[in-house]
């Protein structure tokens, strides 16, 4: 699991430049148990300040961000709060880019078409 229930105040930045699914992804997310806080970040640039900010415990971040490198983006994540749980959401269950993900030190890869309730486990 990603969080857990005792653990309250589990902060989630979710990294996504499609509004609509992070919104959908944000709003589940303030439903499972265990999340205190969940926040959205649309842009690339925005994300080293928010980390700085928020310290997420978890980052949901999107494999394919327009005109950005997420693996490099991941990387600077991890710099700016070695302690979160940086997580890749993608929209294709990919070997290769799986691999790319923990070979980048992802904590995990997650599939966009994952159910809801499979999420808010992993999440909460």
């Amino acid at each position: 699991m990603i969080g857990s229930p005792a653990d309250a105040s589990t902060c989630v930045l979710i990294v996504d430049d499609n509004p609509i699914y992070c919104h959908g992804l944000r709003r589940m997310l303030e439903r499972a148990p265990g999340i205190a806080h969940v926040e959205e970040c649309h842009s690339a640039a925005d994300v080293e300040s928010l980390v700085q900010r928020l310290q997420p415990s978890i980052v949901l971040l999107d494999r394919r961000l327009l005109h950005v490198d997420s693996l490099h983006l991941l990387a600077q994540i991890r710099a700016a709060s070695p302690a979160a749980r940086i997580f890749l959401l993608s929209s294709e269950d990919d070997p290769d880019m799986r691999r790319e993900a923990f070979a980048a030190g992802a904590d995990g890869y997650i599939t966009k078409d994952t159910p809801d309730d499979v999420l808010s486990l992993v999440a909460g």
